[in-house]
C-alpha cells in the first residue's frame, strides 16, 4: 500500500470516514476526514510529501500556494510527513487525532474573528506580487487587453475550459470541486475580464455541461467568490470582474465578436468598453447625431437590431464617454472632445 493508503487506513480505526486523493487540478487533498456531524463535508485535510507532492511544479506551489489557497477555501490542513511517520509512527497519529479534535472544537467554538488567509486570483501580475509562480499552462493563456496593446479595438477571446467528466450535476456543489471551480475562474479573467458576473458563472457552468444558473448555483458562486481577491466594480446593478492588472479608470480597449459565438448580450457589456467604442467612432465621424450613434455603435458590437436593452446600453456608454471626457453634446449631436 501506499504511504497515504497506510496512514487512512489507521485514521479509519479511529471511527472516521477518510476518502483519498480528493479534490482537482493543482489543489488534491492526500487524505480528507469526513465530518462525523455532517457527511457532507470534511474536517481535516491531511496533506503528505506523497504523489501529490512530488508532482508539484515548485516548491513554492508545494509549501506555498497550495496550502495558501487550501485554507481559503475553508479547509483545515494537517501536513505529515514520510521520514517521520517511518520513524515515529505513533507519533505522526497522536499529531493527526490531536488535529480531528481542534477542527471539531473549532467547529463548535468558532473564533470571533477567524484569519482567512487571502490567496489574490492567479493573473501573471499578482502571482509577481506575491512571489508565487505561474504554471506554463498559465503562461500559454492570452493576455488581458490592457494599456499595453497598440491599438484600443481587438477581437474577443474566449476561455477555452476543459469540459469537466462529472457523472452528476451535484459534484458542481462538492467541497472537493471547489478547487478546480476557482481555476476556472482564473482562466476566465485571464481570458476574458473585464467580465460580467453572469457570463463569468456562466463560462465556468458550460464547463460543467450545466446550461442554466439557478439560486443554489448562485449561492455557490458567491461563498467562492467572497474567499477571492477578485477586483469588482459594480455598473448600473451588474457587477463586472476585473484582472489584476487591469484598471477601470484608465482602460482603453474595446473587444467586439468576429463571429455569433463571441458576441455578448448587452446586459454583458462593461460601460467603460461601450464607452471606448463609441470614442473610437467619433474620432472618425467627428460628430453624430445620439440616435445614429447609438446604431453605429451597436453595430459595433456585433447588434444588426437595436431593442430596448441595447439602446439602453449604448445611452449607458455615451453617459460614460461623456463622464469621461471623451464627448460631449453641442447642437443635438455627439461631438469628439477634442480637449
Amino acid at each position: 500500500d501506499s504511504f497515504e493508503s497506510v496512514i487512512a487506513k489507521e485514521i479509519r480505526t479511529y471511527g472516521y470516514q477518510v476518502h483519498t486523493n480528493v479534490g482537482c487540478s493543482d489543489y488534491k487533498i492526500d487524505i480528507a476526514v469526513v465530518d462525523k456531524e455532517n457527511p457532507s463535508a470534511y474536517i481535516l485535510g491531511v496533506l503528505t510529501d506523497g504523489k501529490n507532492y512530488q508532482n508539484s511544479k515548485t516548491l513554492k506551489d508545494r509549501e506555498i500556494t497550495q496550502v495558501s489557497v487550501l485554507k481559503m477555501l475553508g479547509w483545515n490542513i494537517h501536513k505529515v510527513w514520510s521520514t517521520e511517520w517511518w520513524e515515529k509512527p505513533d507519533k505522526v497519529l497522536g499529531g493527526i487525532a490531536n488535529a480531528i479534535k481542534a477542527a471539531e472544537e473549532q467547529k463548535v467554538n468558532p473564533p470571533e474573528k477567524p484569519e482567512i488567509v487571502k490567496v489574490a486570483i492567479v493573473v501573471d501580475d499578482v502571482l509577481k506580487e506575491n512571489n508565487f509562480s505561474s504554471s506554463p499552462e498559465e503562461k500559454t493563456q492570452p493576455k488581458s487587453n490592457s494599456l499595453a496593446n497598440n491599438s484600443a479595438q481587438s477581437n474577443y477571446q474566449l476561455a477555452q475550459l476543459k469540459a469537466v467528466n462529472n457523472s452528476t450535476s451535484d459534484e458542481f456543489f462538492y467541497l472537493s470541486s471547489v478547487g478546480l471551480i476557482v481555476e476556472q475562474i482564473n482562466n476566465v479573467l485571464i481570458a476574458e475580464a473585464p467580465i460580467s458576473k453572469n457570463l463569468l458563472c456562466k463560462r465556468v457552468l458550460a464547463a460543467w455541461g450545466i446550461s442554466r444558473l439557478g439560486a443554489r448555483i448562485s449561492q455557490h458562486f458567491e461563498s467562492i467568490f467572497k474567499q477571492l481577491e477578485t477586483k469588482t466594480v459594480a455598473e448600473n446593478g451588474n457587477d463586472f470582474f476585473w484582472n489584476g492588472n487591469q484598471n477601470a479608470t484608465d482602460y482603453i480597449t474595446f473587444r467586439t465578436p468576429d463571429n455569433d459565438n463571441n458576441k455578448r448580450d448587452a446586459d454583458d457589456l462593461p460601460p467603460q468598453e461601450v464607452a471606448n467604442g463609441i470614442k473610437e467612432i467619433l474620432l472618425n465621424q467627428i460628430s453624430l447625431p445620439e440616435v445614429d450613434l447609438i446604431r453605429e455603435t451597436a453595430k459595433l458590437f456585433g447588434y444588426a437590431r437595436i431593442g430596448i436593452n441595447v439602446e439602453a446600453k449604448m445611452k449607458a456608454g455615451i453617459a460614460r464617454a461623456i463622464t469621461n471626457g471623451y464627448i460631449k453634446e453641442n447642437g443635438g449631436r455627439m461631438i469628439i472632445n477634442e480637449g
